[in-house]
């Protein structure tokens, strides 16, 4: 996979025409399509009207949510796929709302991992999101066989403590001056990694092993796994968040 740009780039002006898409940050390279959005302006945008941009299971799922703090998140995730996908279909100006959902179907299949399915359909192209209370990351692929990760990670959300427990002594930096967002990187990255390789087990640091090729970019190797090939994840500074993104797959026939 291509380094995931930082500049906005391939999205046509017809976004800026609904409130949805604004203050959006709109990514786009040879593999997949990507928006970084602020939560409060999508639930801004959409308030008191949920109901019209989500399917009736993703209805569902959002009145089981109690907590605002997810919630609130876990639905911009939503509109931002639903939004990356009608860029592939070309239908940014009429986003077919209740005909896209990203939902998780059936949990045996690939764990927690949502999917996106399209009129109830699955759609074979992989989808990682993320979120925080401020900030929403998705990535949705463009071709066949191109499995996606993200993370986002605040800054300072990283303590020492963590770092001891979870981060292999390679990984420290003891002078974290010289890098003082490296903590967040390592940990945005070991998360990318993980939903990079579609794991179903949960999630622990200490199974996958970072370093640093240059200031922004990793390559990451899970050390629980037969497969010993490394993962390449690309990070960078957004307002307070550590962005990590990546990629790995054959390269196949854009999508019909």
């Amino acid at each position: 996979m291509q380094p995931f740009p930082v500049r906005p780039s391939g999205f046509p002006d017809v976004f800026g025409s609904h409130p949805v898409f604004k203050s959006m940050l709109r990514y786009e390279n040879d593999d997949s399509y990507g928006i970084l959005a602020g939560v409060s302006s999508i639930v801004a945008a959409t308030v008191e009207n949920e109901d019209r941009f989500l399917s009736r299971d993703e209805w569902k799922r959002w009145k089981t949510i109690a907590a605002q703090t997810y919630r609130e998140p876990w639905f911009a995730g939503r509109i931002c796929v639903a939004i990356l996908w009608a860029r592939y279909l070309n239908t940014v100006d009429a986003v077919p709302w209740k005909e896209l959902e990203t939902i998780s179907r059936d949990r045996n299949e690939r764990g927690t991992r949502p999917r996106l399915y399209h009129r109830g359909v699955a759609i074979d192209r992989d989808l990682s999101i993320s979120h925080s209370s401020e900030w929403v990351l998705v990535l949705v692929a463009k071709r066949l066989g191109l499995r996606l990760g993200c993370d986002l990670t605040a800054v300072n959300s990283v303590p020492e403590s963590v770092c001891r427990r979870f981060f292999h002594e390679s990984e420290i930096l003891h002078d974290n001056a010289t890098a003082p967002e490296h903590r967040e990187q390592v940990w945005a990255v070991k998360e990318t990694a993980y939903k990079i390789c579609n794991e179903t087990r949960g999630f622990s640091p200490l199974h996958w092993l970072t370093r640093r090729l240059d200031n922004d970019t990793f390559s990451c190797v899970d050390l629980k796994s037969d497969m010993k090939n490394p993962v390449t994840v690309s990070t960078f500074r957004h307002a307070n968040h550590v962005v990590a993104v990546g990629g790995t797959g054959t390269t196949g026939a854009s999508p019909k």
